[in-house]
């Protein structure tokens, strides 16, 4: 690995996660070495791009995040519009909490007029981004009415994926944060309610390991998904039951929400 420049190193992870193939033996080396220091030499794109391999590869990387992060938040201006929506959602998606480096990419973004260069996949990746991280900027306005108009104005261009993610943006940003400027005009909000609840549900990482847990503890594990109101009449989210039959007894837990947002989305 030491021959390899770090943008090699960041284009072979790059490579490895779009061809969806597991490599924790070439993933973790790749991690060690661009993690010691050497994530200086990359380029804003490169850095993107390496945050985006590593989720989507499901490879816990956490030194490297917490190098990138800090790299990033101080180089942010650098960064297009979609490399910073992948960095946003590569951090979600790992469940690596980067405060500074989201609180940098909001006053950027702010500072350079908004969303309004933005396409839908990078406005709602990076609104869903901000959702699974629980991350509600401070000190800007990241989602204000220039979001919704941007959304609006490219209502027809969101696909099934993008308006599942802003409708899990608006569980959060009305729901938990109560939050209402920014949102979306009704018809938009309608179509993304509509295609979340009729959209098949996929068990997260998590849920997955969950289970898998109960199982090795001998216990039998019946999950369900059910779509409907779960937060907030109109709204409709999601929850997951997971009933143990051992020795006749039964554990439910339900998780709706941002519980079940990670992992649940690919860039």
């Amino acid at each position: 690995m030491r021959e390899f420049n770090p943008q090699e190193l960041a284009n072979t992870a790059w490579a490895f996660a779009t061809a969806g193939h597991a490599a924790p033996a070439l993933f973790d080396p790749i991690a060690a070495e661009e993690a010691a220091g050497r994530v200086r030499e990359l380029n804003p794109q490169v850095l993107a791009n390496t945050t985006w391999a590593f989720a989507t590869a499901g490879h816990a990387a956490p030194g490297l995040f917490e190098a990138i992060a800090e790299e990033a938040s101080g180089r942010v201006r650098e960064f297009t519009p979609q490399a910073l929506a992948n960095t946003a959602w590569a951090f979600a998606t790992a469940g690596h909490a980067a405060p500074a480096l989201f609180e940098a990419i909001a006053i950027v973004e702010e500072a350079a007029g908004g969303v309004r260069e933005f396409k839908p996949q990078e406005l709602a990746n990076t609104a869903w981004a901000y959702a699974a991280s629980d991350h509600l900027a401070v000190e800007s306005t990241l989602f204000d009415q220039r979001f919704a108009r941007r959304c609006d104005a490219l209502t027809h261009g969101f696909t099934v994926r993008t308006l599942c993610q802003l409708h899990q943006w608006r569980l959060w940003y009305e729901c938990e944060r109560a939050c209402s400027e920014g949102l979306p005009g009704p018809a938009l909000l309608t179509r993304c309610a509509a295609t979340f609840q009729a959209t098949k549900a996929r068990p997260s990482r998590f849920q997955r390991q969950v289970a898998a847990t109960l199982v090795s503890l001998g216990a039998s594990v019946q999950e369900e998904v059910v779509l409907g109101e779960a937060l907030q009449p109109g709204l409709g989210g999601r929850l997951t039951r997971r009933a143990t039959g051992s020795q006749g007894g039964r554990a439910v837990a339900f998780r709706g929400a941002r519980a079940n947002w990670r992992h649940a989305a690919q860039a």
